[in-house]
């Protein structure tokens, strides 16, 4: 039974492998073609190694932008809170005060017909 534990070991099987199915003729050309083979190999996981860490880096990104607007959100103070809520009622009766003008105004165009 044959057990590869690394790469180095799957390495040495192929060259092996290629010794005693391509002979000695072919070998040296089989070697720079594995080498080629192998470069590209190594090439493609850097790719796809450094693709994947810009992607994982986008979303930690984003859930730090995310975490940003909940910590600006509970950091909002009472007094803020207290302000906006107040400036919103004294809107609000303004409001209705001028509802309640407009409402006066009409009845007493009505009584002049």
């Amino acid at each position: 039974m044959l057990v590869i534990g690394n790469i180095s070991d799957i390495i040495i099987v192929l060259i092996v492998g290629v010794l005693l199915i391509g002979g000695e003729k072919n070998a040296p050309q089989v070697m720079r073609n594995l080498g080629k083979a192998y470069e590209e190999f190594r090439r493609r996981q850097s790719e796809f190694t450094a693709e994947l860490n810009k992607e994982l880096k986008s979303i930690d990104d984003i859930r730090n932008e995310g975490n940003q607007e909940l910590i600006k959100q509970i950091s909002y103070t009472p007094q803020q809170q207290s302000y906006s809520y107040n400036n919103k009622i004294s809107q609000l009766e303004e409001e209705i005060k001028r509802l309640q003008s407009e409402l006066e105004r009409l009845k007493k165009d009505g009584n002049k017909n």
